[in-house]
Formats: C-alpha cells, sequence, structure tokens
C-alpha cells in the first residue's frame, strides 16, 4: 500500500526450485543461513515432488535456439520466439522448447496448428507479461511439457493476460504449468473439442480454466 516502498509485486508467490536428488528417509532442513539479514522469515508451506528426466527433442523438430532465443539470459526473447513458431508452422515442425528461461516481454505468441513441446515443465519456462500464446485460425494447437510464467500484478478485465486462448478447437494442452496471468485457459466461443490434462494454474487473478460461450465436447 505504501508507493514509496516500491514496484508492485504478485499478490500471490512462490518460488520453486530443483535441488538435486535426495535418498529415501534423508532429512530436508530448512534453515536461515547466519548471513541473511531478514528481520524474519515466515515458511507457509514447502512441497516437494519427484521430477522426471529431461524430454529430448523430437526427431526433426526445430529448436527455439535456433531462431535467435537465448535461454537464462534475461532479454526478450518474443521475436525468436515467434519467427520459431512461424517457421515451424510453415514447415510442419513440431518447435521443441529446451531445458532454460526464456523471456516474452514485447509480445503476445501467436500460434495455428502447431505442435510446441518442451523438456518437461521443471526444465522449459516462457516468462514475463507476455507469456501468453493465442492460438488462431482453425485451431490445432497443441502444448505439451512447459511453463507460462506470467508477470500480472492486478486483474484488469480490458486485458487478456491469458495463457492459452483463441481457437482452441481440436486442440491438446498437456502437462503446462501456469501461473502469475489474469486467467489460465479460456478458448473463443463455439471452441470444440479440446483436451486439458495434468496442468498445473496456480497464482492467478481470476479463471483457472473458463469453458467460454458455447464451448463443447471437452474435458479437464
Amino acid at each position: 500500500e505504501d508507493k514509496g516502498a516500491g514496484n508492485e509485486h504478485h499478490f500471490f508467490d512462490e518460488a520453486h526450485a530443483l535441488i538435486g536428488d535426495i535418498t529415501v528417509v534423508a532429512p530436508v532442513i530448512l534453515r536461515k543461513e547466519p548471513n541473511d539479514t531478514a528481520a524474519h522469515i515466515t515458511l507457509d508451506l514447502v512441497e516437494m515432488e519427484q521430477v522426471g528426466a529431461e524430454i529430448p527433442a523430437p526427431a526433426g523438430s526445430l529448436n527455439v535456439t535456433e531462431c535467435g532465443a537465448v535461454p537464462d539470459d534475461d532479454k526478450d526473447d518474443s521475436d525468436a520466439l515467434q519467427k520459431c513458431i512461424d517457421q515451424a508452422q510453415a514447415f510442419a515442425k513440431v518447435l521443441y522448447i529446451p531445458k532454460g528461461r526464456f523471456q516474452s516481454y514485447s509480445k503476445t505468441l501467436s500460434a495455428k496448428g502447431i505442435k510446441i513441446q518442451g523438456a518437461g515443465m521443471w526444465y522449459s519456462a516462457i516468462l514475463g507479461f507476455n507469456a501468453q500464446i493465442n492460438c488462431w485460425g482453425t485451431g490445432g494447437c497443441k502444448f505439451y511439457d512447459f511453463a507460462l510464467f506470467g508477470d500480472t500484478v492486478a486483474r484488469d478485465d480490458g486485458s487478456p493476460e491469458t495463457a492459452f486462448r483463441g481457437n482452441l478447437s481440436n486442440s491438446t494442452i498437456q502437462n503446462i504449468w501456469i501461473e502469475h496471468l489474469k486467467v489460465g485457459i479460456w478458448p473463443d466461443k463455439g471452441t470444440g473439442p479440446l483436451a486439458i490434462s495434468s496442468v498445473r494454474i496456480r497464482n492467478l487473478m481470476a479463471d483457472g480454466v473458463n469453458f467460454y460461450n458455447g464451448t463443447h465436447d471437452s474435458f479437464v
């Protein structure tokens, strides 16, 4: 509430990290290190899970790094990601997102009739305010095994801020992690069929999934 204290922040927030292998029955200790100067630390919840290995690139796929997207450099990859989406569509190739964090600051990504495959929701991520994909045209978008982490800090119903939207007819969304957007999945009017499975949608300002106005033959 104190505007002098800094920029807006996410109303809900979590940290997530891969911490390596832990043997069965090994103790896990959470502690404040001596060099940590925080006045206090509040720990609400810790969840742990077993994460599988990275999923390799499908044979003949197009890697987003081939279009200039650079993982983990904190620079905008929007143009490079869109370039690769367009090329994969034109040559009917699978688009592969390798391990790493790719930024989408400047534009919402646009896809049509394409399969986008990640290395796993714990490994491949698109981040930023425009970590959003609009499936346009006749639909037929297939999304597997990656994360979309947005940067929504307030609910504005005049702004889409949706992870997956558009004509999601004949589409599949599977093993996807979505956080910090307004809405997770919002198909256009009359969409169907649409299959959504094994998704993790957390910390949004509004709907996780909205089967909008005439969505049919679809399931979560």
